[in-house]
């Protein structure tokens, strides 16, 4: 009995811990599992979790993201998918910004980049700063002559220059609309101007070969300083002002003042009295004789318009002509200045004095059919012969869609009116050019023969439009005239006559008259300034 109960207890013992040995091993194993599964769901969770976190950035603008791209799996392909998209949203946006801040032409910042980085440092210091604006000269002449793929190699060109400029950390040069480029030069004071200007001067010195043209980088520039305006908008308007009064009164550049804007002002003002002058006859026509280098003798004049303001008094043909061509009334005073010189003509005529007179028109005058019918019904009206009349248009108007021009040209010249080409030198023709244009007279802009005394090089290139003009038969008359000496020298170049101050000022038609009967004295040629001059 005793036996059977120990062999019992020990039985009992035994199942005891062979069932705790199982419940350990169970718990092991259940616990291996555990940990076996976790692996596994995190090893499966993982590029999930890594998908979503990239997603949320991706989101938020990080586009620079990646997903690592193990096996070869659905996970596998889905990563590879998703940095492709990634790499393409990356892609777009770098465009985006590019076409939102950069010029496409130049790669220049544009516009709307200046803007911003002119405004954020207006917005963190006080420091001192230039912003220079400038636009080429006559550009848009080289885009109706010789192409807009030429146009843009000006530009690019342009770029590349003024880029060049940049030399200090944060100089900037931008493209604006158009042929417009900015330049801002930080931590600059107005004093380090001329250096600047200096530094452009140098940099556009050298012309540009574009289409086989040697095209000079004349530009007009406005300067203004952080005092100049509150904003960045409000500078670079102030900015664009200057330039165009450097461009309109002929100089390198000009500072913005408040007065300019008051002038702009008073300029918006003149476009409404334009209407009344026209009809209450507020315009007079002044003539300047031209004079022949060779003898003195005078027998032609170019007719000059004046505004004679109720209020303001004497307005310079600069200050509104411009504006009438705007607001499309420039035909009606072109008409009225033809009527009042070829009636003057002819009462000068049965007066017994004989002279031709130039008349400035516009391309848009010419390019009009109804010119030449109203040219001739004109001189028929009041008996002039058309030799008396001549037309004058600027070399870079002749430029302006010459295929149009060439056709009224030619039909003003079968009528017998002159035509002349005023101010060249300051445009782009060649000699193929000129050779097709049915003009009898080229006239020497003023700026070259204000120059002349200044060096040897203007003196050439003065004599090279003299030969050149008499190589096509054309007479060439010299403008802006004012001393003896260019005179003389203009005389000995073979220039056929001049106009100018030294000559005699504008004057009314009676004046001119007067002027001619009492006779005037004019310079001769020194016999030896011959060899000095043509060497």
């Amino acid at each position: 009995m005793i036996a059977a109960t120990e062999d019992a207890a020990a039985f009992d013992a035994a199942l005891v811990r062979a069932l705790w040995q199982a419940i350990w091993v169970g718990m092991t194993v259940f616990m291996v599992g555990m940990l076996i599964s976790s692996l596994l769901a995190w090893r499966i969770a993982r590029p999930i979790s890594a998908t979503l976190a990239a997603v949320r950035r991706m989101r938020e603008g990080d586009y620079g993201v990646r997903l690592g791209q193990e096996g070869g799996g659905e996970l596998g392909e889905l990563a590879r998918n998703f940095n492709a998209m990634s790499e393409a949203v990356a892609e777009r946006e770098r465009l985006m910004l590019r076409q939102a801040f950069e010029d496409r032409l130049t790669g220049l910042p544009n516009r709307t980049r200046l803007l911003e980085l002119m405004q954020s440092g207006m917005a963190s210091d006080d420091a001192p700063f230039v912003l220079l604006l400038l636009d080429i000269n006559q550009f848009r002449y080289v885009n109706d002559y010789l192409g807009y793929p030429a146009g843009d190699a000006m530009l690019v060109a342009l770029a590349r220059r003024l880029s060049g400029l940049m030399q200090q950390q944060g100089e900037l040069c931008a493209r604006l609309p158009g042929d417009e480029f900015a330049l801002l030069f930080p931590r600059t004071r107005i004093d380090a101007l001329p250096s600047l200007l200096a530094r452009l001067d140098a940099a556009l010195l050298d012309p540009v070969m574009v289409g086989g043209q040697r095209l000079d980088l004349g530009v007009g520039i406005g300067a203004v300083y952080p005092e100049h305006g509150e904003t960045a908008e409000l500078l670079l308007r102030h900015a664009e002002m200057a330039m165009y009064l450097a461009k309109r009164d002929h100089t390198a550049y000009a500072i913005y003042c408040p007065e300019t804007q008051v002038q702009r002002r008073n300029r918006t003002v003149l476009l409404a009295d334009l209407r009344e002058a026209i009809e209450d006859g507020q315009f007079r026509v002044h003539y300047q004789p031209k004079a022949r280098l060779g003898d003195g003798s005078v027998d032609k004049a170019e007719a000059l318009i004046r505004w004679a303001h109720p209020e303001r008094g004497w307005i310079a043909p600069d200050e509104f002509i411009p504006f009438a061509e705007q607001t499309g009334r420039l035909h009606a005073i072109t008409h009225w200045v033809v009527n009042e010189v070829v009636g003057q003509l002819a009462r000068w005529r049965e007066g017994g004095l004989m002279l031709c007179v130039s008349v400035n028109v516009s391309t848009g005058d010419v390019e009009d059919d109804t010119f030449v019918t109203f040219i001739d019904n004109t001189l028929q009206r009041h008996d002039v012969p058309p030799s008396q009349l001549c037309l004058e248009i600027t070399e870079t108007g002749m430029m302006h869609r010459p295929q149009q021009l060439l056709r009224n040209l030619d039909r003003l010249r079968q009528l017998g009116v002159l035509l002349s080409i005023d101010d060249f030198g300051n445009g782009y023709s060649s000699f193929g050019y000129l050779a097709q244009m049915p003009v009898h007279e080229l006239k020497i802009d003023r700026t070259f023969i204000e120059r002349l005394g200044h060096n040897f090089e203007n003196v050439s290139i003065v004599r090279s439009i003299i030969e050149l003009g008499h190589i096509l038969g054309l007479e060439v008359v010299a403008e802006g005239v004012e001393t003896a000496a260019i005179w003389q020298a203009l005389a000995v170049m073979g220039c056929d006559a001049a106009q100018g101050y030294l000559i005699a000022r504008p004057m009314p038609a009676d004046e001119l008259r007067h002027w001619m009967t009492l006779g005037f004295e004019l310079p001769s040629t020194p016999p030896n300034m011959a060899p000095l001059l043509a060497s």
